[in-house]
């Protein structure tokens, strides 16, 4: 009888250390969890302009990570037209930090990931674009908000946290967008976007790293009990 009561205590005890550990995990492992702007939704589809821009997302991220990959919203117009999407991301100078082709291009959300993710520093602007394409038929389509013209950000931007878009810009497809319409509250959303995952921070690695030890060590009583 004793020896049943020790042995339920142990599991007890086991069992407490084993919650425990996955709570330390889970919140060890919720910084690297990848992000976007713009999530998932449904956007507006701007028709009839038949000139080719590159349309661009101004954006910051309020802790350091790495975008992996690039996104654009197509509308079905845009979708239907032959020809290749371009996704640029850029430094606040002007800088390309890396390019990718969009493939399949679908009506909605369209990602390409990148060969290399790019490390980008907390608090400082960034820049993603990517092409239109009115292609043969010359009937441009392009995703945009304006806010019925009041501009689309805002003051404060758009957050997604720890992800905020600032403002819309357009320019010459594959070139450095730097005009915007209107000139207020950021211009128009183009809904160019990334994949954004943060670094885990020194105190997120701790928790992660007591978590397996407390698995570890609930295991460990287990064996010998």
């Amino acid at each position: 009888m004793l020896q049943s009561s020790a042995s339920s205590r142990l599991i007890s005890r086991s069992f407490r250390y084993v919650l425990l550990s996955l709570l330390l995990c889970v919140a060890g492992s919720q910084a690297a969890w990848a992000t976007t702007i713009f999530g998932t939704g449904t956007e507006t589809e701007f028709v009839g302009d038949p000139t080719n821009y590159e349309l661009g997302t101004y954006f910051e991220s309020s802790v350091a990570g790495q975008v992996t990959a690039l996104r654009v919203y197509v509308g079905p117009v845009e979708a239907g037209n032959p020809g290749t999407i371009v996704g640029n991301l850029w430094n606040a100078s002007g800088n390309n930090l890396e390019s990718a082709t969009f493939s399949n291009i679908v009506a909605g959300w369209n990602e390409v990931a990148l060969a290399t993710p790019i490390s980008i520093s907390a608090n400082t602007i960034y820049v993603v674009s990517a092409n239109t394409n009115a292609g043969s038929t010359g009937l441009g389509a392009y995703a945009a908000d304006s806010n019925s013209g009041n501009g689309f950000f805002g003051s404060g931007g758009f957050s997604n946290p720890p992800l905020t878009a600032l403002s819309g810009d357009f320019g010459s497809p594959g070139t450095f967008p730097t005009q915007s319409f209107p000139t207020i509250n950021g211009g128009t959303s183009y809904f160019r976007d990334v994949e954004f995952s943060p670094v885990p921070e020194p105190s997120s690695l701790l928790l992660a790293g007591l978590g397996f030890v407390g698995m570890s060590f609930a295991a460990n009583r287990r064996q010998s009990a």
